[in-house]
């Protein structure tokens, strides 16, 4: 009996240092093979529901991702030396590109990599996105921040956004750093808990500083909503003597369809209506060779290739308003 309970406890004990070692390894494998256990966190904010938390860098699956002191990802160097003509690029998580884009790829880092100058200015853009942002947060944050001294506003929209984010969703990202990296696998990309277990933080999509009419928010109509704030973007821009213009783009579905989906309707009567100019991306992006599987890394995602699409368009649109603005 005596042997059995010491051949017992030896088991048990090789076994607990058996899971204890491939906890190790997995954590280890976690944190350095997918940099892993320090995501990019998102803050709450009642202003324009939620933004990136300021001033923070992260490495994620060997991607560099940053945000200022104002939730601009990868920043803008200040050049006090030159004379600039700064953009304001504000969009969601296609101008963002998350943590598979590392920040010199983003669409506004390769124009700035690239220093390009109109009429003696040196042309800057700002990347001002957060996943799943809408116009309703967009323009809480303008409303409540400002727009950061710059010359003109470019949004870059696609037609899912005229929906919004869906009620009583959470964040894409966590507003808490999970305690391990596994911990953070099991989580979020097993049980799709996008904040950390324990976060007492409330995070919702409501942006106060939007202030959308009691009867539009009353009606529940997220398209109603978003052409309302689309449109309080366009007047915040005129009263401020800022051109604003457009970037529309399509997701896979639609450039295969080769048609828009029936809600990007209700931005462009808006865009329209405020006679504000846009590019819609769909040629460009047919254009390109094998364009399912070279612009987009998902239906709605643009891949490296797809950033530079964006760049180009912003560029366009850059130097329009930047010649304009003599």
């Amino acid at each position: 009996m005596r042997f059995l309970r010491r051949l017992f406890r030896k088991r048990y004990s090789l076994l607990l240092l058996a899971l204890a070692a491939i906890a190790m390894a997995l954590e280890t494998t976690c944190r350095l093979g997918f940099d892993l256990g320090d995501p990019p966190l998102e803050i709450f904010d009642p202003a324009c529901g939620y933004r990136f938390k300021p001033t923070q860098t992260v490495s994620r699956f060997g991607n560099r991702v940053s945000y200022d002191a104002n939730s601009v990802r990868g920043g803008c160097d200040d050049l006090p030396s030159r004379t600039t003509w700064k953009t304001l690029v504000v969009g969601d998580s296609v101008l963002n590109g998350g943590s598979l884009t590392d920040d010199r790829d983003t669409a506004t880092a390769v124009l700035n990599g690239l220093s390009y100058e109109c009429d003696g200015r040196f042309l800057q853009f700002m990347n001002l996105s957060a996943g799943s942002w809408a116009p309703p947060q967009q323009l809480g944050y303008l409303k409540a921040y400002g727009t950061l001294d710059a010359d003109a506003i470019v949004l870059v929209l696609s037609s899912h956004d005229a929906l919004g984010p869906a009620k009583g969703s959470k964040v894409p990202f966590p507003s808490e750093k999970p305690w391990t990296a596994t911990e953070e696998v099991v989580l979020r990309y097993f049980l799709g808990q996008r904040r950390h277990l324990f976060s007492a933080t409330a995070s919702g999509w409501e942006a106060s500083a939007a202030q959308v009419p009691s009867e539009i928010a009353a009606s529940q109509d997220p398209n109603a909503t978003s052409s309302w704030c689309l449109k309080q973007i366009a007047v915040l821009c005129r009263q401020r003597h800022l051109p604003l213009a457009v970037v529309f783009w399509p997701t896979r579905t639609e450039s295969r369809n080769h048609s828009w989906d029936k809600n990007a309707g209700v931005f462009f009567d808006t865009l329209d209506a405020e006679k504000v100019p846009r590019i819609e991306l769909i040629e460009r992006i047919r254009a390109t060779p094998d364009f399912e599987t070279v612009v987009y890394r998902d239906d709605i995602h643009p891949s490296v290739t797809g950033q530079r699409l964006v760049a180009g368009a912003l560029l366009q649109l850059a130097l329009q308003t930047a010649r304009l603005g003599q």
